[in-house]
This record gives structure tokens, C-alpha cells and sequence, in this order.
């Protein structure tokens, strides 16, 4: 049992070379008052609410997990094994989170650098990151039968901003005109892509007074599609 524990032990220390110190540096100046407002992790902004409803309550289970197994006195079998589980569960919200801190503008080089990782540019052949949130939509009636969508990201004071996120293509947009409420996306049975951040919808004399419902999201430039917005509604002029 012994020469058990102790393989165990040593593969977690050689697999995982300072996970614990990575996840501690980042977290911490995350967490950081002044910079979660500047970073745009306050609580009411979508990536706030992923961080404090989704990745905290994972990280500070496995920094629990973590002080237990470095506990001689308290590193058992049973902490051996519930480390290694928590570093499975806290490995792929880690990659999520280095995600959205490399797709959002205003988290600066210097920043990711503060926090241990890597710059954006430092790869030339780094893939372009899959988009972890969905676009703000807008919508103008400026002219008959047209409806003007305008997509829109979140700054870090939660004010909509017109851009694409870092390494996004463009928007993809489903839609249905329907007399009754739609709820599913796979109920929005047409879709149209733009490469930029607006797309005028022109429809017909009849269609004038009934209602469309939509919904987006980002796509990167190798075809890979973010969340789907929530469904909304905009009457026809």
C-alpha cells in the first residue's frame, strides 16, 4: 500500500508541475477588486457570473483538495485520489478561463502576463479561440420591411461595445417569423452570416406587423460557433 501512495504521489507532482502556483497567481489577481471591474468579471457581467457561479466553486474545492494531500500528516489515499479529481474537474475551466481573458480586448498583454500566461501574439500559429459568450443584439426599424440587427460585446462596465471578439469571424443569426412564442433554437429555421456587426433582414409587404424571433452567436475563423443569445422578438415595420 505504501509503494502505492507513493507512485500515486509521484505521478501528480511530475504531471501536474505547478498547477496549484498557476491557478493561486491567476486567480488572485483576478480576484482583486479593482481588477475584476477592470477586466469585466463584475458580478453582474456574464463572465462575472461564470466565474463566481461556475469556476470558484470548483477552483476552491480542489485548493481544499490540494492542502489536504500537502498535509504529510493528512496525505491518505482517499486525499491522493480526490486531488487527482479535482484537478480533472478544475483543468478544463482553467482552459475556459484563460479563454475568455485572451478573446476580451481590454485584459491587456500585461495583464495575461501578471497572471502567467502567455501573451496573445506570442505564437503566430495560435488557433483562434472559440467564443465563450454571445453577442448583445440590437435592433433598428429605420426602414418599411427592414430590420437592422446590431451585435454588440460587453465591456468591463457592462456597457454594449460594437466589435467582434478576439478572433471571431463573424455573427451567425437564425430567425422565424411566427404567430406563437419560439423557445427552442432549432425552431428558428433561417439563418443568415455576416462578417461584420450589423445585418439589415428585408421582408416582404405581407410580413408587415408579424412578429420575428432570433437569436445569434459569434463564429471563429475556423468555422467554430460560440453560445447561442437568448431568443428574442421584433415586430416587422
Amino acid at each position: 500500500m505504501t509503494d502505492f501512495i507513493l507512485i500515486l504521489t509521484t505521478w501528480i507532482m511530475q504531471s501536474h508541475p505547478g498547477l496549484y502556483e498557476q491557478l493561486e497567481k491567476t486567480t488572485s489577481y483576478l480576484l482583486n477588486t479593482s481588477n475584476r471591474t477592470r477586466l469585466g468579471f463584475i458580478a453582474t457581467h456574464p463572465n462575472g457570473e461564470w466565474l463566481d457561479k461556475v469556476f470558484l466553486p470548483v477552483y476552491l474545492a480542489y485548493t481544499s483538495a490540494y492542502n489536504k494531500w500537502k498535509d504529510i500528516g493528512q496525505r491518505t489515499i482517499d486525499a491522493i485520489l480526490n486531488l487527482e479529481d479535482s484537478e480533472r474537474e478544475i483543468k478544463p475551466l482553467y482552459r475556459t478561463l484563460r479563454g475568455i481573458l485572451t478573446a476580451v480586448p481590454y485584459v491587456s498583454e500585461a495583464d495575461l502576463r501578471l497572471m502567467g500566461m502567455p501573451g496573445r501574439h506570442l505564437d503566430p500559429k495560435r488557433p483562434a479561440p472559440v467564443a465563450t459568450v454571445f453577442p448583445v443584439i440590437t435592433v433598428a426599424t429605420l426602414l418599411v420591411r427592414h430590420l437592422l440587427f446590431s451585435f454588440f460585446t460587453l465591456d468591463p462596465e457592462n456597457r454594449p461595445r460594437k466589435h467582434k471578439p478576439d478572433g471571431q469571424h463573424g455573427v451567425e443569426l437564425c430567425w422565424i417569423i411566427s404567430a406563437v412564442p419560439v423557445v427552442n433554437i432549432e425552431q428558428l429555421l433561417h439563418s443568415a452570416f455576416t462578417t461584420t456587426t450589423d445585418l439589415d433582414l428585408a421582408f416582404t409587404g405581407e410580413d408587415r406587423g408579424k412578429i420575428v424571433y432570433f437569436a445569434a452567436r459569434w463564429e471563429n475563423t475556423r468555422g467554430e460557433k460560440g453560445p447561442w443569445s437568448p431568443i428574442e422578438s421584433a415586430m416587422i415595420p
